[in-house]
């Protein structure tokens, strides 16, 4: 049942037709189901306009990976213009 979700959630991030919040719900999803090969779908997302989009890559990366890894992952985003999303590096 849980691969019928991810093939869903995977269509929802792969695609360009679905709103911002409908892609950040899918990018959190993935977090749930702990997949870590999904990681090359995510890494398009980590450079969104949307403050929402990238603040949920970052809390799913930081879920699926140890800190080490994590943290080399989310070094862009140090710098990142919304405070909301340099926050949640801090896992």
């Amino acid at each position: 049942m849980i691969i019928i979700f991810e093939l869903c959630f995977l269509r929802i991030i792969q695609s360009n037709s679905y709103n911002t919040w409908t892609v950040a719900c899918a990018i959190y999803m993935l977090a749930k189901i702990g997949d870590k090969s999904d990681l090359d779908l995510l890494i398009p997302h980590m450079t969104k306009d949307d403050p929402i989009v990238r603040e949920t890559v970052v809390y799913t990366i930081g879920k699926l990976f140890d800190v080490d890894k994590a943290t080399c992952l989310l070094m862009p985003f140090m710098e990142d213009n919304s405070a909301a999303v340099r926050r949640m590096i801090h896992f």
